[in-house]
């Protein structure tokens, strides 16, 4: 386990496993792209041509935003078993 002494992190809790803070960082950038990667396709919806590719891309982008955090989850959950 890695004690953090860095000023960017704030919200991280202080115990991590993995190697350095800019993954954490970096999942959380990552997730606020994906999250909202589906809104210009929203904005444009009445003026493009339907395309099913659509629903293909963005339900990829969903699977892999979750694929992201469930390694954090995971983290979290075996940091909590080790504290208990």
């Amino acid at each position: 386990l890695m004690s953090i002494g860095n000023k960017l992190s704030f919200s991280i809790r202080h115990e991590i496993l993995y190697p350095s803070i800019a993954f954490y960082w970096a999942a959380v950038v990552i997730n606020v792209i994906l999250r909202l990667a589906w809104i210009p396709s929203f904005l444009v919806w009445n003026y493009v041509k339907p395309s099913p590719w659509r629903f293909v891309v963005f339900s990829s982008v969903e699977i892999i935003r979750r694929f992201i955090w469930n390694f954090f989850r995971v983290e979290s959950e075996q940091l909590n078993n080790y504290e208990h």
